[in-house]
């Protein structure tokens, strides 16, 4: 299998979006902050055991 060689203008053309980590430490408003992103156009990760999955932040 080959990789396909993408030209800088291809590169550019593509859409784009912002990628963002949010941390911090328990209680300072990490799900919060969570809650006010549009869900179609995010991901939540699970990094830590315990962890719940945001539902109905659809806004």
């Amino acid at each position: 299998m080959s990789l396909p060689i993408i030209s800088p203008d291809q590169r550019h053309a593509e859409p784009r979006g912002v990628r963002l980590c949010i941390c911090g430490k328990s209680g300072v408003g990490k799900t919060s902050l969570l809650r006010t992103l549009k869900a179609p156009t995010m991901l939540f990760m699970d990094l830590e055991a315990g962890d719940f999955v945001p539902q109905g932040g659809d806004r």
